[in-house]
């Protein structure tokens, strides 16, 4: 709870050390770690894709990122020229209420922390440079890369499986992927 009471970015509290050593494979110092918070995808509409995520899969995420999952520097499918090497990893997670969500209806959304060991270079790339721009503003986004069951908002069966396109209008309600869990 105490990592989503407040905004910390830079050096672990005490707790978050705690939470962090459960994920390591050794222990480490306060010093070596760099933390920060970040919203990773709300309940709300994504209107640019006619997409939204429904409550249970923000659970359902919430728990992943709660086991620690790894923060990506690219998604292998982006074709951007890097690697995707993990550079950090997630040790806390939970669904709030929404502080300024972009997207259009949206009342809760995913927080989780991330941390990175400082002073780690793979692939050429440094996670103190990383750090810089996470600190600067610069980088501020972060992706979820989920998995989910895209259903059509109109016919509520799979997404492919119906004749209905995402963004079109049908007897004047439009067309959205509502992004469920796996196992609903």
């Amino acid at each position: 709870e105490e990592a989503f009471l407040s905004n910390v970015v830079g050096e672990p509290t005490p707790s978050m050390l705690e939470q962090i050593n459960k994920l390591s494979k050794r222990p480490l110092s306060k010093e070596e770690v760099f933390v920060f918070p970040g919203k990773l995808i709300g309940n709300g509409l994504i209107t640019s894709r006619f997409q939204r995520v429904a409550p249970e899969l923000l659970r359902v995420f919430g728990e992943n990122a709660n086991a620690g999952v790894s923060l990506l520097i690219d998604h292998s499918w982006a074709n951007l020229g890097t690697y995707t090497v993990p550079y950090g990893r997630t040790f806390g997670a939970a669904v709030r209420k929404s502080v300024g969500g972009e997207a259009v209806g949206e009342s809760e959304a995913l927080y989780a922390y991330h941390y990175i060991i400082r002073g780690m270079t793979a692939f050429g790339l440094s996670t103190d440079d990383l750090i810089k721009g996470i600190e600067s503003g610069v980088m501020f986004d972060t992706s979820i890369g989920f998995r989910g069951r895209p259903m059509c908002s109109i016919c509520n069966t799979a997404i492919w499986e119906c004749a209905h396109i995402p963004g079109k209008t049908y007897d004047g309600k439009t067309c959205e992927i509502h992004w469920h869990s796996p196992g609903k």
